[in-house]
Parts: structure tokens; sequence; C-alpha cells
């Protein structure tokens, strides 16, 4: 059966909890540590929880630890600095500052653990009831330069003015950071797909206009410089679709023409001539030899010829 308590973990578990513990003096922060907050244990307050420091060390068991609070500071707001221990849980070491009343507890990791804010998380326990005190946890190097500030420490006098404080959590749920990246997803993908068919278009068109005007370029190169007939046929023919065709037909009586207009000799029956796009007709072997001197037009009217079949 789900219980309140359990309610309680789920929504913090599901809440991005960003707090900061600060080493300051006076009305200036000198130092400012990303700390992560236990599930467990009251919230920070906005104004947030600023006190002297105790540095706190195990005494053989996790729920003994040194030294005691003050008794001269009974009226001020002590924070217990301690070490993570991998024989003691969070929780425990929270509950042992509880008992020698501290008002707060930081955690800081110990060199193996580095930098790591892995949250404060503890199994379900009917003691996580019992924490009264809010508590953080710092990275290893954090903790080690907060520890200089402890009010037992040999320079006390050098830091009296010196305080610690947990400033209060600001809390973003993950969900809506979730929410935000699925959103800018599926709008960036249906962009693309609604991008990519028209940049495959435009490709497709200038490459085709690339095509003819480099096909029309050509010609006109081959035309100027009056390159050989073979030179030319052989870049030609690749582009076949893009010209027009001479046709092979033979001769029959009542043909359009009965003469050959190079040779000027009659066509014989059954004759394989070629029929110029232009519907001219010659013998192949007079058209051939027309074409082959670099004379790319019809002898009759002028007409472009580009290609030659075998």
């Amino acid at each position: 059966m789900v219980t309140v308590r359990h309610t309680i973990i789920f929504i913090e578990l599901i809440i991005s909890v960003i707090a900061d513990v600060d080493v300051i003096k006076g009305e200036l922060v000198v130092y400012s540590f990303k700390d992560k907050k236990a599930v467990f244990g009251p919230s920070i307050s906005k104004s947030g929880i600023k006190g002297k420091l105790v540095y706190l060390k195990t005494n053989k068991t996790c729920h003994d630890y040194v030294p005691n609070r003050p008794t001269e500071k009974e009226n001020e707001t002590l924070i217990a600095l301690m070490e993570t221990n991998s024989d003691c849980t969070f929780l425990y070491m929270v509950l042992a500052a509880q008992r020698m009343k501290f008002d707060a507890v930081i955690v800081h990791n110990d060199f193996q653990t580095g930098e790591d804010l892995r949250r404060m998380v503890e199994p379900a326990d009917s003691k996580m009831e019992d924490v009264m005190i809010s508590s953080v946890l710092v990275g290893y190097r954090a903790g080690k330069l907060l520890s200089n500030y402890d009010i037992e420490y040999k320079a006390a006098n050098k830091y009296n003015h010196w305080f610690i404080n947990i400033c209060a959590d600001v809390q973003e749920p993950i969900q809506y950071k979730t929410t935000s990246k699925i959103l800018f997803r599926t709008v960036f993908s249906i962009t693309m797909l609604c991008l990519c068919p028209l940049i495959i278009g435009v490709c497709c068109c200038i490459k085709h206009y690339r095509n003819k005007t480099s096909v029309n370029i050509y010609l006109e190169r081959a035309r100027t410089r009056r390159w050989s007939l073979p030179f030319q046929l052989s870049n030609i023919q690749a582009l076949k679709s893009c010209t027009p065709q001479i046709h092979a037909a033979k001769f029959k009586k009542g043909h359009r023409y009965d003469t050959c207009p190079i040779c000027l000799e009659e066509f014989v029956e059954n004759e394989q001539l070629w029929i110029l796009p232009c519907k001219h007709e010659f013998h192949i072997s007079c058209i051939k030899s027309w074409l082959e001197e670099s004379k790319y037009s019809c002898p009759m009217c002028k007409g472009k010829v580009i290609t030659i079949p075998d």
C-alpha cells in the first residue's frame, strides 16, 4: 500500500534540486559550491540555513561522532560537516548529527567518490520520518575546503566572522526539461522531412540545367574550334537522349527524293539511306564524309546534326 512517505520520496526523485553551499564573510560570498539535497528531511527555506561549521568525525561506530556540540553556542545555528563512510548510510549519519542537536548537515564525498554528487537516497526506512533537519551532499574538494572553517580549528580566530550558508533550493521539474527536448526534436524532425524533398528537387533542377547548358557550350566550342568528328561523337553519344536522331531507311520508288544532294547520283531500289532530323535523305557514305569534315549541319537546310547511329 502506498503511504504518504513513499509519495514524498517519489516526488523528490522526479524533481531536480539545485542549491548552493556558500562561504560568507559579512555580506560577501567568498566561495560557492554546488550540492544536492537529501530525499529525506525537511526542505530548505528560502532564507537558507546560515551558521557556523563543526567538522564531525566517526568515533568507532556510525552512531558515535566527535566532537559534541559546543555548550557555549547553544543559541547559535551550527551546521555539521561529515565525510561519507562506506560503513554508514546517509540516513544514519544525519540522524547522529540530529541527536547531537545540530541544525543542518553537510555531507561531503570521500577521496574515492570525488566530485560525483549522487542523490542522498535511502531504501524505504521508517526512520526517515524521524529526520527533522535538512542535509545536503557536496563534492570531495568542497568538503576539504569547508573543513578549514570549523569553529574548533586552530585558526578559529581568523575565521570568526565567516559563516556557512546552505541556500534555498531552486526546484525545476525534470519532466519540463524532457518535454522541451522532445518538442524540439519533433519540430526539428518535421522541418527536415519537409526540407529534404525541396532540397533534392532544387539539386535535380540545378543538375539538369547545368547538363543542358554544358551540352550547348560544348557544341558551340566544337563548332568554333572545328574539332574532329570522332572526338565530338565520343562525348556527345552519352547525351543521345538530349539530341535529335538520324534514322536509317531503305529507298523505295516514290520516295520524297530520288537523288542524293551531295553526289547527285540517283538512289537504287532497297539502298540504305540516312534521313536527317530535317527529313533530308542522303547516301550513308556521302553524309558521313560530309560530317567527318566537321560540318555539323545538313548540306541542304543547314539544320544541326548531333548524333550518328552505327
